[in-house]
């Protein structure tokens, strides 16, 4: 036990947890002081927005967010900051081009004002053209707290402040928004002043190159992001009767994305680091990883579920065991899925596959979430949940492991 806790990838996801701990508890605190001054209407509002900026945000990060920690943990010293200015000035313009039409569909879709979406925007837009992930890659957990957790977190008290003070939307805005401003800005010069990391600039590449290489990744967060937000949405649409119980099961999965961020950020940055001699005895250790994470905290769902829907809908809403087991399933088998492709298939330079896995996910997973929310309402959205989740988990590990094998098999017959 001891020598698991020493662990360098237990000390980096214990880092790493930090800032989604702060944010997880303000935001739990958000929902009714906000509500409580502007009302519920304008909450809702709210919400609409931040889920329409989640594709802009997509937009403006490409595939940075998803597999650029992998890539820039296995470069070499000298060549990170070069890539990462390239990343800077590509994300940059397309937050320029990007954000206007962000501000006008925000607009069209909830009749804010135009100040009101713009700060939206630069609240919840602006973050894809932070640090991030590239400080996640270089194993920088303080800086990544300091750039990215705190500004995002004090924004969120600041804002909190504001809308108490002022009762408008537009207060806890302009807080949340002054704060990511200051995130990004200072995440990237703390970046670009670094002389360990190399110069700035590189050898040039034609920019249709880069982005090129950004497709896999785009394509495994869109497929994420997709699979969080829009089982909810067939469900509303398909069997609004089963929506509240198939919301509380969600949102426990939700939860549950959260604790697998910490984990993933450190395996991101620990497995390509040791050079690619080590990355197939870290790639299999990844993978138990994921395992035990996945059984250990869907176990904790499966039990506490339905104690936990009583205590935070007041009795409203209850799990039943049955229920809870498969949302427990579904988080054991989405976080193995989610760990190997963005963990282990992007160190491994897996990227056709993981985009077409990506692809899978979206293109049959949905419409069997859908039919299954037909035929059994609730339980049925769930269970697709399962059954895509575990048929993703079993194509990504055997995609992983041959990869693993091939590459051994490569490495004996070397000379």
């Amino acid at each position: 036990m001891k020598k698991i806790l020493q662990h360098d990838l237990v000390r980096r996801s214990a880092l790493f947890t930090l800032p989604v701990v702060a944010a997880a508890l303000v935001g739990l605190v958000s929902i009714p002081v906000i509500m409580g001054h502007v009302g519920a209407t304008q909450w809702g509002l709210l919400a609409t927005i931040q889920g329409a900026c989640l594709a802009f945000n997509l937009m403006v990060g490409l595939g940075w967010g998803a597999t650029g920690p992998s890539m820039v943990s296995a470069l070499p010293t000298r060549e990170r900051k070069a890539t990462y200015a390239e990343s800077l000035r590509i994300r940059g313009v397309a937050f320029v081009v990007i954000a206007p039409l962000a501000v006008v569909a925000c607009t069209a879709l909830t009749g804010l004002p135009v100040s009101t979406t713009l700060l939206a925007v630069l609240t919840y837009v602006a973050p894809a053209a932070n640090a991030s992930w590239y400080l996640i890659g270089t194993n920088r957990p303080i800086a990544l707290f300091a750039f990215d957790g705190a500004p995002a977190t004090l924004g969120q008290v600041a804002g909190l402040l504001a809308v108490v003070r002022f009762g408008t939307l537009d207060a806890y805005l302009a807080a949340t928004a002054a704060f990511t401003l200051v995130g990004v800005v200072g995440s990237s010069l703390y970046v670009l002043r670094r002389p360990e990391d190399g110069p700035a600039r590189g050898a040039h590449r034609r920019w249709q190159t880069t982005l090129k290489a950004q497709i896999p990744g785009f394509a495994a967060a869109a497929s994420w992001t997709a699979w969080s937000a829009l089982p909810i949405v067939l469900v509303q649409l398909i069997a609004p009767t089963a929506v509240t119980l198939f919301g509380v099961a969600d949102r426990f999965l939700k939860f549950g994305a959260l604790a697998v961020g910490p984990v993933l950020q450190a395996v991101q940055g620990w497995l390509p680091e040791a050079g690619t001699s080590s990355v197939r005895v870290r790639a299999r250790q990844a993978l138990l990883v994921a395992g035990a994470m996945g059984v250990v905290g869907g176990g904790a769902i499966a039990l506490l579920a339905p104690a936990a829907s009583s205590l935070l809908t007041d009795g409203k809403v209850v799990l039943s065991f049955g229920i809870a087991a498969l949302v427990g399933a579904a988080f054991l088998f989405d976080a193995v899925s989610h760990v190997t492709a963005m963990a282990v298939l992007a160190a491994m330079r897996a990227q056709r596959a993981l985009a077409a896995s990506s692809a899978l996910n979206i293109v049959i997973g949905l419409p069997l979430v859908a039919a299954m929310t037909a035929a059994f309402g609730a339980v049925g959205a769930v269970g697709g949940l399962v059954v895509v989740s575990l048929a993703m988990a079993l194509l990504r590990v055997g995609i992983a492991l041959r990869r693993i094998q091939v590459d051994e098999f490569t490495t004996r017959l070397s000379p």
